[in-house]
């Protein structure tokens, strides 16, 4: 049993405190100094503060548990603390509904992790996480610094942020890899005929095949027109030359050469015999000589005219054997080599929509393993929770997504921050209670003693019971200032 005795304190002449292990209610009217009590006992755990003098009073004292305060116009501590407390260091009213003001439930959960944290005595260490991530994964995906911090629940979040920052740089990727799959069947889709022939060197050969044939029926059809037009024109030089040729045939013209020839030698011989008539015979061979360069100028008329003649009938005799393939033909062969360039085109994007499958194939690959990664990256962060939670060091709450949970009627995972006043007050004495340990004292606030049920009241003081932890609080009555052990059957008179 822990005995305490406050003098002169407050509204308070003089109050004895016996205090064991379970719940010892401070109770009476308002203002008889339950408030006080409270604040006198605090200071005697935590080893400072100010109270103040009754009114009448030149001094005053607090004595127990070890520690001595005497109060006059300023105040002594003496002694040494004989229990377990958390006062000084752990307020459990932060766990219920913490003093300091927030905007938002998410940062009123953050305050009671960090107090759980802190009544556990944990500290930051990125060595809690290897074992759930990989010391190699958290280094590689944790920006330079985000370590580098002494609070565990700011480490947690640093980790938490930089893994989904990952994992949505990693499903970025992947969808920018089915974008583009969707490109590469897109592709794929406006090529016709993927099976037809796209060998390069077969689709090239076949158009120079068609080139080549292309080009020989020009030729011919070039060369055709040609010799037609030089037949056409050595058949208008034959009809030209016949209307204005009227000297004899050849033969004709030979054979008075020939004649001429006789009589010119005649005449020579007759010279020879006759010299005397070398006059007339001069005269008449002068005369022969004349008849015959024309006879022979006739004749070379004649054989010129005859092989004008048979070269303009060879001209019209080769144009004969030239023969024209014709427009269809012609085009025919245009029609081939348009195939075969198209075919070559063709070829090409074949073989390029099967290099965008294969690069389809590739990039739904490469968007699996980024999803994959994303996921592993989603599960990593989801076990900072894990570590958080064994950081907390209690069965009776959890962390999920940031936020405490427990397990309550409403569902598993119950937002500890939706439960009434009461409940909250109950889990987190109940916290405090395993905490402080057998021997220790807690001090539990006014409110939070009668924002409790009648079952929770009973829950706690055999919790504490069990425990062997004196916890001091107080409830509004009638009557004076005084101390009673509550058992489950005390009502408020």
């Amino acid at each position: 049993m822990n005995d305490i005795t406050i003098d002169k304190i407050g509204p308070i002449h003089h109050l004895s405190l016996h205090i064991k292990p379970g719940v010892n209610v401070l109770r009476g009217v308002n203002g008889c100094g339950k408030t006080e009590s409270l604040a006198a006992v605090g200071n005697l755990l935590r080893g400072n503060g100010k109270l103040s003098l009754n009114d009448e009073a030149m001094a005053g004292s607090v004595e127990g548990l070890g520690v001595q305060i005497r109060v006059r116009k300023s105040t002594r501590y003496d002694g040494e603390l004989e229990v377990e407390s958390l006062e000084g260091k752990f307020d459990v009213g932060d766990l219920v509904t913490p003093t300091k003001a927030h905007k938002n439930p998410e940062a009123v959960d953050r305050h009671r992790i960090r107090a759980l944290i802190a009544l556990e005595g944990t500290e930051a260490d990125p060595a809690l996480y290897y074992d759930l991530i990989g010391k190699e994964l958290l280094e590689k995906v944790m920006p330079a610094g985000g370590l580098a911090t002494k609070d565990p629940l700011e480490m947690g979040k640093n980790i938490h942020d930089a893994f989904h920052a990952a994992k949505r740089n990693s499903l970025g990727l992947a969808e920018k890899a089915d974008a583009n799959v969707e490109a590469c069947w897109k592709f794929v889709a406006g090529v016709d005929n993927l099976h037809q022939e796209s060998n390069v060197k077969v689709l090239q050969d076949a158009l120079e095949t068609s080139l080549q044939d292309q080009a020989r029926i020009k030729e011919q059809r070039t060369a055709a027109t040609e010799a037609g037009e030089k037949a056409a024109e050595a058949r208008d030089a034959m009809s030209t030359a016949a209307a204005e040729y009227d000297g004899p045939c050849v033969a004709e013209a030979k054979g008075a050469a020939d004649e001429k020839g006789m009589d010119r030698d005649e005449a020579a011989t007759a010279l020879a015999r006759a010299r005397e008539v070398f006059d007339k015979a001069t005269s008449a061979a002068a005369a022969a000589k004349t008849a015959y360069d024309e006879a022979v100028a006739q004749r070379n008329r004649a054989v010129q005219h005859e092989n004008m003649l048979a070269t303009w009938k060879s001209t019209i005799d080769d144009a004969a054997d030239v023969t024209d393939p014709g427009e269809e033909a012609a085009e025919e062969a245009d029609q081939h080599l348009t195939a075969a360039r198209t075919a070559l085109e063709h070829g090409h994007m074949i073989r390029l929509a099967w290099q965008k499958q294969d690069e389809a194939t590739q990039h739904r690959e490469t968007a699996t393993e980024h999803r994959s990664r994303a996921e592993r990256l989603r599960l990593a962060a989801d076990t900072i929770d894990d570590v958080l939670s064994r950081q907390i060091a209690t069965p009776l709450l959890r962390v999920k997504a940031g936020r405490l949970v427990t397990e309550h009627a409403r569902g598993r995972d119950t937002l500890y921050d939706v439960l009434s006043d009461g409940e909250r007050w109950t889990i987190a004495l109940q916290i405090v209670i395993t905490v402080v340990g057998e021997g220790g004292l807690l001090i539990l606030r006014q409110e939070g003693w009668q924002g409790l049920d009648p079952h929770h009241r009973k829950l706690i003081a055999e919790m504490c019971e069990q425990a062997g932890v004196s916890m001091l609080t107080a409830e509004a009555t009638d009557g004076d200032l005084r101390v009673e052990h509550y058992q489950a059957d005390m009502v408020a008179a």
